[in-house]
């Protein structure tokens, strides 16, 4: 019995140990922005007691206390365990090289290639170092920022995010959230919390229309945004609902937040609830293209590929996109991370040059700014080359802004990705210069 013992304790260390070694090889993907720091303490932790408890069934077996089958097994955990903690230290290493490098670079580089990135926080000190460095075109505001305060508490928050940056003549400063009404209210509470729109014009009151009803929802959204000092609404969702359910998707969910099944109504809604947004100064965003509503993956975890032709597509799916970038200023365009098959079947649409500087600056001759998701997603991590190289990608093929808002951590990746393309003379700086003029002409909103 006492044999039996020492040989499920010893399976179990081993089970621990190659938790721990799964663990290592990918501590430092986007999965742990919330604990990471405490996830990095206790897995050195771990990893210790582990080893040490290895030595000592290994030093038992060898007296002869320890059956020596379950000493070996000990042992093994051990070997694990070890390597596991070499891995998780060199990650870390490599990332604070990568930090430094980044923040001791060429001040006017930094600057320049800055302005591409709006991120996500998760602690003040951080957001200082960025913001005096002018490393950022502005900050991604969500319910692990300011969750739990107050509008006043709010309203000091973003006064001290913009503190934080020097003015800047390049480019305006952007507080960013997503501020969708429905299931993505990221302000709600302290602002109202207002049912989807799409909600509201299923149910919309006798002798109201859709133009009418979406203007006054885009009002009082813009009015409560801008109040707190917000100038960019990653919203409207114009993707249309296609009935696509995959019961795994627990994030993207476009059935709940689109619209409508009619690209017309998309169309007249979103460009109404614009409107209502420009009128208090806050900028809107059609995302995501090129519209996901058909897509049954969920790239915030794994790759998504869009099979549908452009003709297909321009039928329905693309025509809330072509009728609004074409209508008054442009709004800016949020890029997905679906795969494009029959224009670019390697690259997700963010990063891909066919799409961007073939089909939208090019074809549909699209001179407003275009954002990418948040490149914390699988389908961006999990592709070759990761962050670093899916960024470099991206500005080179035309994209403006690239959205790092879950784990701000990131962004050191891609900021070095891009400081070493430039290095080794990999940057399109005609491109970022076209880049720059259409970031400038954005600011017109800003208040």
């Amino acid at each position: 019995m006492k044999t039996l013992g020492i040989y499920v304790a010893t399976t179990a260390l081993l089970l621990l140990a190659l938790a721990l070694g799964y663990f290592a090889m990918d501590w430092r993907s986007p999965d742990f922005a919330g604990y990471r720091r405490v996830a990095l303490v206790v897995a050195v932790a771990v990893a210790l007691l582990i080893v040490l408890a290895a030595v000592v069934a290994f030093l038992r077996g060898r007296t002869g206390r320890w059956h020596r089958g379950a000493s070996g097994l000990a042992l093994l955990a051990g070997v694990i365990a070890a390597a596991a903690l070499g891995q998780v230290i060199v990650m870390e290493g490599r990332f604070q090289w990568m930090r430094y490098t980044v923040l001791n670079s060429d001040p006017a580089t930094l600057e320049a290639l800055g302005q591409h990135f709006i991120v996500g926080y998760r602690n003040r000190e951080e957001v200082s170092v960025l913001g005096q460095r002018k490393a950022v075109a502005g900050f991604f505001i969500t319910h692990h920022n300011v969750g739990g305060m107050d509008e006043s508490a709010i309203r000091q928050e973003i006064h001290w995010l913009r503190s934080t940056l020097p003015a800047q003549d390049a480019h305006p400063m952007w507080i960013a959230t997503d501020q969708e009404g429905g299931g993505v209210s990221r302000l709600s509470p302290p602002l109202p919390r207002q049912p989807a729109l799409g909600r509201v014009l299923e149910e919309q009151a006798p002798g109201s229309t859709i133009e009418s009803a979406s203007l006054a929802y885009g009002r009082r959204q813009g009015e409560g945004l801008a109040s707190l000092g917000v100038n960019l609404n990653l919203s409207p969702v114009v993707d249309i609902d296609h009935q696509v359910d995959n019961p795994a998707d627990r994030f993207t969910r476009i059935s709940t937040r689109a619209l409508s099944d009619d690209p017309a109504v998309v169309t007249e809604a979103a460009g109404a609830y614009c409107q209502g947004l420009a009128a208090f100064g806050v900028q809107c965003t059609l995302k995501h293209f090129p519209g996901i509503g058909r897509v049954f993956h969920d790239t915030h975890v794994e790759r998504a590929v869009l099979s549908e032709s452009p003709d297909q597509l321009r039928e329905s799916d693309w025509l809330p996109f072509l009728r609004l970038a074409g209508s008054g200023p442009p709004p800016w365009i949020m890029l997905s991370h679906v795969i494009l098959a029959q224009v670019d079947p390697d690259r997700p649409v963010s990063t891909s040059t066919p799409v961007v500087q073939g089909l939208l600056r090019d074809q549909w001759s699209f001179q407003g700014v275009l954002i990418t998701d948040d490149f914390c997603m699988r389908a961006i991590h999990d592709a070759p080359g990761g962050v670093g190289q899916a960024t470099v990608d991206a500005l080179n093929a035309g994209v403006d802004i690239i959205l790092i808002s879950f784990d701000p951590d990131q962004y050191y990746l891609a900021m070095y990705a891009l400081l070493q393309a430039d290095r080794e003379g990999k940057l399109d700086w005609d491109v970022l210069r076209r880049s720059k003029q259409r970031l400038m002409s954005s600011g017109s909103l800003e208040g």
